[in-house]
C-alpha cells in the first residue's frame, strides 16, 4: 500500500453563528476532505450537510470538531459549518487528501484534553500499514506563532488564529506517515502560553493494495487484442451470473477472476462468436481460486489469453465437456497433454 497524500488546504475565520470555508483547490470526485472547526467557548457542535463527524469535544473555553467528506461528482465552491444560535469567534480549515480508502477513510482516531502550552495529540493504534497520521489541535485564545510550533518529525499544514475578537481561539494541523500498523505515539504542538486545549490524532487509511496479475494476463487486460473475434465486452448480467453462481457474497465491481468471468461471458457472446455449450461448476471453483483486481461490468478482455490460463486449470474430462471455437481449442489444447 501507499501512504495517502496531503494535497493542500483552505482556511477561514469568522465571528458569527457559522463559518464558511472555501473548497480546497483541485478537489475531484472521490477525494477526501477533512474539516476542522475551532470555536471559542462552548457553542453547539459544528455541523454541515454531507459531512461526517470524526471527533468532537469542548471545554468551557474551546470547542473543536473534525469532520470528513468524500467528494462527489459535483461539489459546492464552499462549505458552511453552523453552531447556531451561538455567535462566537471561530477558525477552521479543510484539508484535501488523495490515495485513501474510499470505503473506510478513517482507520482510527483519538482525542485528548488539557491546560498547558503543549497541546498533545494522543497515540492511536492503527491496524493497517502506511496510514497518514493527522495531528490536530484547537485552543482558547490566540497564544500561538502563526505557522510555527509544529510537533517534532511532522510536516506542518497550518497554525493560525481568530484574533478579531477579545475572546479568540486558535488551531492547527500537521501530518506524518506511519509505515507499519501499531501505535502512532503522541505528538505535541507548542503554544506561547498555557491555555485550555483539545488535541486529536486521526489516521487516514490507505487505498487497498491491488493484486498484480500474471504477466500474460496483465498484458491481455491492459492491451486487449483489437479484433472482435478475440474480444468481447462483459455484460452486467454476465458479471452478475458469474458472481452469484460461485460466490454469492460478491457483487458487481468486486475483485474476481477474469477466467471465471470469461467462461460464463462466453455463454452470452453474440451468435457465431465463441459458442460455449457447457460450463461445469468446477470450472468456476478452479478459476475463482486465482483472484485478480477490479474487472467490472463493461470491461473488455482477451478471450484467447483467458482460455490459455483456464485450460491449464481444467482436468481433461472437464475440457471434453466444453465446446471452444476450433481455432482457440487447437491453439491451447496441448497445454495439459490431453
Amino acid at each position: 500500500m501507499t501512504v495517502p497524500v496531503f494535497q493542500g488546504f483552505t482556511e477561514a475565520t469568522e465571528v458569527n453563528f457559522f463559518l464558511v470555508i472555501a473548497k480546497p483547490s483541485g478537489v475531484v470526485e472521490n477525494d477526501l476532505m477533512i474539516a476542522v472547526i475551532v470555536c471559542n467557548a462552548n457553542p453547539p457542535i459544528a455541523t454541515s450537510s454531507g459531512w461526517t463527524v470524526v471527533q468532537s469535544s469542548q471545554t468551557s473555553a474551546v470547542t473543536i470538531t473534525t469532520l470528513y467528506k468524500i467528494a462527489g461528482a459535483s461539489e459546492d465552491t464552499s462549505y458552511s459549518f453552523g453552531f447556531f444560535p451561538a455567535t462566537v469567534p471561530s477558525y477552521g480549515f479543510i484539508v484535501r487528501i488523495t490515495g485513501h480508502n474510499n470505503s473506510t477513510p478513517i482507520n482510527v482516531s483519538g482525542l485528548g484534553i488539557g491546560d498547558s502550552a503543549t497541546p498533545t495529540c494522543p497515540s492511536v493504534l492503527t491496524d493497517e500499514d502506511d496510514c497518514l497520521i493527522l495531528r490536530i489541535f484547537g485552543a482558547d485564545d490566540d497564544d500561538i506563532t502563526v505557522n510555527s510550533g509544529y510537533p517534532v518529525d511532522t510536516i506542518g499544514i497550518t497554525v493560525n488564529k481568530n484574533s478579531t475578537d477579545p475572546n479568540s481561539c486558535s488551531g492547527g494541523a500537521a501530518y506524518e506517515a506511519q509505515a507499519s500498523a501499531g501505535a502512532s505515539g503522541t505528538a505535541a504542538f507548542a503554544l506561547t502560553a498555557a491555555e485550555e486545549w483539545i488535541a486529536m490524532t486521526v489516521a487516514i487509511e490507505p487505498a487497498p493494495t491491488v493484486t498484480v496479475l500474471p504477466d500474460a494476463f496483465a498484458l491481455a487486460l491492459s492491451q486487449p487484442a483489437p479484433t472482435i473475434e478475440q474480444d468481447y465486452t462483459v455484460l452486467p448480467t454476465t458479471l452478475s451470473l458469474a458472481l452469484t453462481l460461485q460466490t454469492p457474497s460478491l457483487s458487481i465491481g468486486c475483485t474476481v477472476s477474469p477466467s471465471a468471468l470469461q467462461l460464463v461471458a462466453a455463454l452470452h457472446a453474440p451468435t457465431g462468436l465463441f459458442p460455449v455449450q457447457t460450463i461445469l461448476p468446477t470450472c468456476f471453483a478452479l478459476a475463482l481460486s486465482q483472484h485478480t483486481p477490479s474487472l467490472h461490468a463493461g470491461s473488455t478482455v482477451s478471450v484467447s489469453a483467458v482460455l490459455a490460463l483456464a485450460l491449464t486449470q481444467l482436468e481433461p474430462e472437464d475440457i471434453t465437456m466444453i465446446t471452444y471455437p476450433p481455432v482457440v481449442y487447437d491453439k491451447y489444447r496441448k497445454v495439459r497433454r490431453i
